[in-house]
């Protein structure tokens, strides 16, 4: 099996300090000079060790997905809904999350089963996700997850809300 390669980034071309700065911004004559001039105003009185060190650094991303939900707690309450009609796990699910909002919770669980002793197929897991697709959509949750085993082997789905009601 061949190696994927990691994606290289394109980096800027370094330029030539003969290089005439006039011909990169559009063949305007000046325009070399006024940028030469508008850079050294910038820098005017900055220590070049300073701004090497802050170039290096960068600026910090902000964590991703995954680091966010690494930070979250393991779920502080659940809710069970065996034995429960499809509408009411949709209206104790709504419920429920809007508590744990209200309760200042940063993680929840759903119990919903796998629908081992349903007559048919399970009902709960497929209304309790639609009910948190649209707390997401509305952005009262930040995320939720079936586990590994996915939605129709897990049977609890743990639900991360959003930290002070905002975005991290």
């Amino acid at each position: 099996m061949a190696k994927h390669s990691a994606k290289r980034k394109k980096a800027l071309p370094r330029l030539a300090e003969a290089t005439d700065l006039g011909e990169i911004f559009g063949g305007v004559p000046a325009a070399g000079a006024i940028f030469a001039e508008e850079v050294e105003a910038a820098l005017a009185g900055v220590d070049l060790q300073t701004v090497l060190a802050e170039k290096r650094g960068g600026i910090p991303r902000p964590p991703t997905h995954k680091e966010i939900l690494k930070a979250y707690p393991s779920p502080q309450e659940e809710l069970d809904l065996h034995g429960s009609t499809g509408e009411e796990a949709a209206r104790r699910t709504t419920a429920f999350i809007q508590a744990a909002i209200a309760l200042k919770l940063l993680a929840v669980r759903i119990i919903t089963g796998q629908g081992l002793h349903s007559e048919g197929a399970a009902v709960l897991p497929s209304v309790v996700e639609g009910c948190l697709a649209e707390l997401q959509q509305r952005e009262a949750i930040f995320h939720y997850s079936w586990g590994e085993k996915g939605r129709e082997r897990s049977g609890a789905v743990e639900v991360f809300l959003l930290a002070g009601g905002k975005r991290r």
